[in-house]
């Protein structure tokens, strides 16, 4: 009897703890989603271009990257291609930046706001995806009224509104024994959401066009994503959120006008930047600026490589986007992997500190913007992947550090402004990329990621020199826990408090927001 009680009270937990993954689910089809329109909106800019613009043949067009990569008109055509994605970059995430700066205060006070924070973000998505839509029917409108499509998501507070918002949920509805767990199914899932929305796309863009008149099936991809926006747009209204804190009754009584107000003030921003440029004992300050810059360094070169990678693959190649889609796809599955598992493997089960861990995850980055830069064979693309399995556990790594830097009661000031500070990095690595393969497309087009190898070489040193002098600074063992994503988790004999509000709710958001991806950010990312 006491035996089935056992089984019964485990499955009951296993139950409970599925409930929790609600927003997993849709975040898995919002991701999958955005990641359908990624190549497609490159390549229908790239085919208006040729076709609208040259004048060039419909036949010519479709394997001008294949049968003509080193061709003049192929050149132009991928440089207009590079500005295109360079604005949607631009367009998609200046807003969000300006707005994560107050995410945090937002969600600490109006905690009842993260589930409109999902549902805005799903409904200027879906309203994206029906734009791009009209753009691809509408064959003869310009390139450029693509970026007209990114304007609703940008307004309604992209990826860092929804990613945000999602990672807050995880913290304070998940059990303090079980974040490790949910956290690694979080970035499984986006990171699954990239190669299998980029797999299908290439898939369905090759079918005969649904549409007469179409170059590709573009109608069909897009026709896709908006079909799964919607859904996911309707999940996201029906679920109820469990284990919700509570706002203040004076809180929840506000309109969002007078939240608006609230939450938007300067003087936010000055809090933040007077609680990360303290001094700190042991040379703490300059560690802090040190890991923060590291941390945007490393981030800014997947952003930028995310930025011109088709097009790159397209020009040193000569790479369909079908050819480039399913081997990005199969080869994405290894950092996936590498990411879900390696922080508990190397921390818990091997043992490793965090400054190792991130040695090795920055010079996982390291290696795979060098190889990819001057290997210009298919192998190189192969080679950059598996070099680059552990590149994004660096990220974890620095957040975990800096955790150790800071007191409890500054941690969600400093890892907001530690995302905005993130933020721009993306956005300087996307014009530093795409201006730089612009310039050298012709006669060096690797020498974009040989730089980007050269700058990561600053989170390599920083991470070996936090090791050599780890003795000095490193906290002494403290009766809280603390796991690879620098979350303090309560001992093992004390009662989970997630039920009320935390007393810094925003952390775990703000620490791992920059993880993701924003792309899978992608733009995955």
């Amino acid at each position: 009897m006491e035996m089935s009680s056992k089984k019964m009270s485990s499955w009951r937990r296993f139950v409970d703890f599925v409930g929790l993954m609600k927003l997993d689910l849709c975040l898995l089809l919002f991701g999958i989603a955005n990641n359908l329109q990624n190549v497609t909106v490159v390549q229908l800019a790239e085919d208006k271009k040729c076709i609208n613009d040259l004048n060039l043949t419909i036949s010519y067009c479709l394997t001008i990257t294949e049968k003509h990569n080193t061709a003049e008109n192929a050149q132009i055509i991928l440089r207009h291609a590079d500005d295109i994605k360079n604005w949607q970059f631009f367009i998609m995430n200046i807003p969000g930046t300006i707005v994560s700066g107050f995410l945090g205060y937002w969600l600490d006070k109006y905690p009842h706001y993260l589930k409109f924070m999902v549902l805005l973000t799903l409904f200027a998505e879906t309203l994206q995806s029906i734009i791009l839509l009209v753009n691809a029917y509408v064959f003869s409108l310009s390139s450029y009224a693509i970026l007209f499509a990114y304007v609703p998501f940008a307004l309604g507070g992209g990826m860092f509104l929804i990613y945000g918002a999602c990672y807050t949920y995880v913290a304070w509805s998940t059990p303090p024994e079980l974040l490790i767990v949910r956290f690694a199914i979080m970035e499984f899932v986006s990171m699954s959401a990239g190669f299998i929305g980029t797999y299908i796309s290439g898939q369905i863009l090759i079918m005969k066009p649904w549409v007469d008149g179409q170059a590709r099936n573009y109608i069909g991809v897009l026709s896709l994503s908006t079909i799964l926006l919607f859904t996911t747009l309707l999940l996201a209204s029906v679920f109820k959120l469990k284990n919700m804190p509570v706002a203040t009754p004076e809180n929840a009584k506000r309109k969002l006008g007078h939240v608006i107000v609230d939450v938007f003030k300067v003087s936010r921003l000055k809090d933040l930047f007077a609680a990360f440029f303290k001094r700190r004992p042991n040379a703490g300050r300059v560690r802090l600026l040190l890991l923060v810059l590291s941390g945007t360094l490393c981030l800014g070169a997947f952003h930028g490589e995310e930025t011109i990678g088709y097009q790159y693959a397209q020009r040193v190649y000569g790479w369909s986007a079908e050819k480039y889609s399913t081997l990005y796809s199969l080869l994405s599955i290894i950092p996936a992997l590498a990411t879900s598992l390696g922080p508990h493997v190397l921390k818990t089960c091997l043992g490793l500190s965090d400054s190792i861990i991130g040695i090795l995850g920055t010079v996982s980055v390291f290696a795979m913007n060098l190889i990819h830069g001057v290997v210009l064979t298919p192998y190189g693309f192969i080679f950059t992947y598996i070099a680059g399995a552990l590149h994004r556990i660096s990220f974890v790594a620095f957040r975990s550090l800096i955790s150790t830097m800071v007191d409890s009661n500054e941690a969600a000031k400093i890892f907001t402004l530690i995302t905005v500070f993130d933020s721009y990095g993306a956005l300087g690595s996307a014009f530093l990329y795409t201006r730089t393969f612009n310039a050298t497309i012709q006669n060096n087009p690797g020498l974009t990621f040989i730089i980007a190898a050269i700058i990561l070489t600053i989170p390599v040193a920083t991470c070996v020199w936090l090791e050599v002098t780890r003795s000095k600074w490193e906290p002494k063992v403290s009766t809280e826990k603390d796991n690879i994503y620098g979350q303090k988790s309560l001992p093992d004999n004390t009662t989970n408090g997630n039920l009320h509000p935390p007393t810094t709710p925003s952390l775990m958001k703000i620490k791992n927001l920059t993880i993701m991806n924003v792309s899978n950010v992608s733009d995955k990312f």
